[in-house]
């Protein structure tokens, strides 16, 4: 029990004898709030760190000027609607209602399983070196 359950048991006890609640009913609050607590905290236990496997990835940078490069990449899965890139995502479905738009300086990138998506140059750097 951590101070907050602590801080919490001496309210609800404080408050059944105020308003003069029936034992029954404050042993039935007790035992409530104890199952909910416990269940709070295995939610919190699951919570594991995850390291990202080593696979390798083709992708290219959207520079704004070579979609020819990238449709070659990507085939049906990229266009330009609006002056923007457009990349379709597996999580768009068979519909693709969704637009995913790439900005210049995104890397479009072919996954695993031979999905496209793109990532930002950023986060591009910090998980992916040339392999």
């Amino acid at each position: 029990m951590n101070a907050l359950d602590k801080i919490y048991e001496n309210f609800l006890e404080g408050t059944c004898k105020k308003f003069n609640v029936p034992a029954e009913a404050e042993t039935l609050l007790k035992e409530g709030f104890a199952r909910y607590s416990a269940m709070c905290e295995a939610e919190e236990a699951e919570v594991e760190k995850f390291r990202k496997k080593p696979v390798s990835v083709d992708a290219i940078e959207w520079t704004g000027d070579n979609f020819d490069d990238i449709k070659d990449f990507a085939g049906d899965k990229v266009k330009i609607k609006d002056g923007e890139l457009i990349v379709v995502t597996r999580e768009d479905g068979k519909k693709t209602k969704a637009e995913h738009v790439a900005t210049k300086g995104d890397y479009v990138i072919r996954g695993v399983k031979g999905e496209f998506y793109f990532c930002k140059p950023d986060i591009f750097k910090k998980t992916y070196s040339p392999a």
